[in-house]
């Protein structure tokens, strides 16, 4: 009759916004690489179509009454443009440190989608933890040994209920701020200024990690010493039931 038409028809269009707010995920996706400009106006497109999706969720839900039921369906979209604004600002954040940092700032983009390429960290907490090991002067190449470091050490050994991406990101911070309360996030627990003591360092030089390259090359060295009995576990836990939860939940977050 004419209702089931109408919920088939409320249906349709709600599939048929749902592969448009995808397909701009997807250019997203694509557009990494290339030029930050080219990044905000994708990302933009992508949260102007989950805002135009939201409405007409909301809109056809009080025509057929059933809004009850699309309560959850506009919470997720809604969360899924912050997520893409999280995602943006990431990506921003991340271009000005390479910048500054004299880091190919594309080349950074790129390592940020191949750290999170598996699903068990957001883009976002990839350029987020790229950032920081950038902006404590770490090279690229080095940023990206340190951040596979942690993602091995986190994969099992993270800290209480952080989730996997959140639990490398906070471990960068702690490298950045000298902080071992933070780094040990990742399930690395030896304090900073401990892996300096026993590279023949005082406890109080990490407070140099940023200005000195004697000092930075030696938490480097210990931190993936520290990280070796880890070394791939990360790609254990994708195959793992709490790393196919871990994507699903990263799936949502970008």
């Amino acid at each position: 009759g004419p209702a089931s038409q109408s919920v088939q028809a409320f249906a349709d269009n709600l599939t048929r916004a749902f592969a448009k707010v995808e397909a701009q995920m997807a250019r997203v996706a694509q557009k990494t690489g290339q030029h930050l400009q080219t990044m905000q106006q994708e990302t933009g497109g992508l949260n102007s179509a989950l805002a135009g999706l939201t409405r007409q969720a909301t809109a056809t839900a009080a025509v057929f009454g059933i809004g009850l039921g699309l309560a959850g369906v506009v919470k997720v979209l809604q969360e899924t443009s912050a997520a893409a604004v999280r995602l943006e600002n990431s990506l921003v954040g991340l271009n000005s440190i390479a910048k500054a940092f004299k880091a190919d700032a594309d080349a950074a983009k790129v390592a940020a989608l191949g750290l999170s390429r598996d699903g068990l960290m957001s883009i976002s907490d990839a350029a987020r933890g790229l950032k920081n090991l950038l902006a404590t002067g770490f090279s690229l190449p080095q940023a990206i040994n340190l951040m596979n470091a942690f993602r091995d050490s986190a994969a099992f050994n993270r800290q209480g209920m952080l989730a996997f991406g959140e639990a490398v990101a906070r471990a960068t911070e702690g490298v950045r701020l000298g902080m071992s309360t933070l780094s040990d996030a990742a399930g690395i627990t030896k304090n900073l200024s401990q892996i300096l003591k026993e590279a023949g360092f005082n406890a109080d030089d990490l407070s140099r990690v940023t200005t000195d390259l004697n000092v930075r090359m030696a938490l480097y060295t210990g931190i993936l010493k520290e990280a070796k009995p880890f070394q791939g576990d990360a790609a254990l836990l994708t195959k793992q039931f709490s790393g196919a939860l871990s994507r699903l939940k990263t799936e949502i977050e970008l």
